[in-house]
């Protein structure tokens, strides 16, 4: 495939394993046949995934260049642009999904009620957002890949996002830390021995650290303190 080149076949593998563990956490709450629309689709590999499990699939993507990728390689429809202009409460959906989306949103709240307009009753809205409780937050600090500033405009803990369900009429289901882990602990690493004179060395053993780690990773996973959230909730209400 063309969005392929350039990666190794285990990269291929490990983007391939990472939209099937996030489809898995939607069909938990939601199970096809329905419509699906994924806001900030890249260039549409989640949405290739759902597809083949059945799903009625569109994207939204702000990056041109990515959206028509995802048009062109895969054959799927979808908007360029935001959430805010794209999202139509006469859609109808059955699930949106937001995969590391929410903290880049200028506008979180208007997005989640034009998401609840556009939902059928019932419908699910599932996303992933930097988990500020998280095993590697508290480690790192402020050299967390979490805060990732200034692209990532706001975070949410056990008191703001039950506001945010509360204030747009969704109920939480459901929460789990499925994705990201390896990723996020070596970028922060990484910049938390910058110029520390550490650098070169963790680097020459990055690989076999990031491996011993694992149970680290999987025990932060199963406490809900892994890096990423993912976060599934209900519309409520007519």
């Amino acid at each position: 495939e063309p969005h392929a080149v350039g990666k190794s076949a285990a990269a291929q593998w490990h983007d391939q394993r990472m939209r099937q563990i996030q489809l898995d956490f939607v069909q938990r709450f939601a199970q096809p046949p329905g419509k699906l629309l994924d806001i900030g689709c890249a260039t549409g590999e989640f949405l290739v995934a759902a597809r083949t499990a059945g799903w009625q699939v569109e994207g939204i993507e702000l990056v041109a260049e990515a959206a028509e990728a995802a048009r062109q390689q895969h054959g799927l429809a979808g908007a360029t642009g935001c959430a805010e202009s794209q999202l139509h409460g006469d859609v109808q959906l059955d699930v949106i999904t937001l995969w590391d989306v929410v903290e880049h949103l200028r506008q979180p709240m208007a997005v989640f009620a034009r998401c609840w307009e556009a939902l059928k009753p019932g419908g699910w809205l599932i996303f992933a957002i930097p988990n500020i409780n998280s095993f590697d937050r508290q480690l790192f600090g402020n050299a967390w890949l979490g805060w990732e500033t200034p692209r990532h405009l706001f975070f949410f803990d056990e008191a703001t996002l039950p506001r945010l369900l509360r204030e747009t009429g969704f109920e939480q289901r459901g929460a789990a830390c499925l994705v990201g882990g390896r990723g996020v602990f070596q970028v922060s690493l990484e910049t938390a021995v910058r110029e520390t004179g550490w650098e070169a060395i963790i680097k020459q053993i990055m690989n076999q650290l990031l491996t011993s780690l694992w149970p680290y990773r999987q025990i932060s996973y199963r406490l809900n303190k892994g890096s990423v959230l993912s976060v599934a909730v209900q519309r409520g209400g007519a």
